[in-house]
């Protein structure tokens, strides 16, 4: 018998409240860790000069300066440009992690999946909460923090943390109280990985490309 929580626990807002913090203090160990070894391998890479043009043109689509100021004296970097990189790197392999254990349930249905399936299904999304928090922390410190290593434009912000993150953060909580037995609900889990292997095989597409 694998010892998990029991739904009546993750029923309530204290219960999954600590869950999603115990995921965000996971994903900052595990994230802070991976993104260096991540950053420092792609130089190593024979595809990786070829790649970075094009990551340039999507950073600097978030707001990424295409010229030196004051907050990037240096402009974009070649090591910024890794990281962020690794960083996307990253935020798939998280979400991914985060939408694994919800697939049974979107097969199976809520009312013929076994306590073990549903309690796996309230993780993944708070493994998801859990990731949000940690980035949003992370990114509003990389924005706001005068003099920081890796800072980001207030754009990019703006973007992740305030239109993208607050999706989940606002509501994943209520959903799993009140409505976590929808199909409509679980088929958001069914999307998400559906956009993350097309996504993954684009990414496997480009790099051929920029190899070749």
């Amino acid at each position: 018998m694998i010892p998990h929580p029991t739904l009546d626990q993750l029923a309530t807002v204290p219960f999954m409240l600590i869950t999603a913090l115990i995921f965000a203090v996971f994903w900052s160990v595990t994230i802070e860790l991976s993104r260096r070894k991540i950053s420092i391998s792609l130089t190593n890479a024979t595809w990786w000069p070829a790649a970075v043009s094009p990551t340039t043109a999507m950073m600097q689509n978030f707001g990424f300066p295409k010229e030196p100021n004051k907050t990037f004296p240096k402009g974009v970097t070649e090591p910024m440009v890794r990281d962020f990189y690794a960083d996307l790197i990253i935020i798939c392999l998280a979400h991914a992690i985060c939408v694994s254990p919800m697939i049974p349930v979107v097969i199976f249905g809520w009312d013929q999946s076994s306590e073990l399936v549903k309690v796996c299904f309230i993780l993944g999304t708070l493994g998801d909460v859990g990731f949000d928090i940690y980035d949003a922390i992370s990114t509003s410190l990389r924005t706001f923090s005068k003099n920081h290593p890796s800072p980001t434009p207030i754009e990019f912000w703006f973007i992740l943390v305030c239109m993208h993150h607050t999706t989940a953060l606002l509501l994943v909580l209520p959903l799993n109280m009140f409505y976590v037995h929808r199909s409509e609900y679980h088929q958001t889990g069914k999307d998400s990985t559906t956009i993350l292997s097309l996504f993954f095989c684009h990414c496997a597409h480009l790099l051929i490309i920029l190899h070749l």
